[in-house]
């Protein structure tokens, strides 16, 4: 069942979905930014990639070289842990 809360939280996300532009920093390339952001704060966005571009990666073929140690997830087991299935 849904309650009041539920409602308003779906109002939330709706809003929050639309409101945002998109600016193109390059050609294909686009960042995402509040709506009621000023002119002036949009500038600064784009100033501030184009500032670090070489430190932003849109696609892991971006990264020259990854520590897999910093994006690997890994499950440690102890040795004799009998493995099981939850129920």
């Amino acid at each position: 069942m849904f309650d009041s809360e539920d409602v308003q939280k779906a109002k939330v996300l709706a809003i929050q979905k639309e409101s945002y532009v998109e600016i193109e920093i390059e050609p294909d390339r686009y960042i995402k930014i509040c709506s009621k952001c000023s002119n002036e704060e949009k500038v600064i966005v784009s100033q501030i990639y184009h500032e670090f571009s070489k430190a932003i990666s849109w696609t892991y073929d971006d990264i020259k070289t990854y520590d897999k140690s910093v994006i690997q997830h890994i499950i440690e087991l102890e040795p004799d842990a009998k493995p099981y299935m939850q129920k």
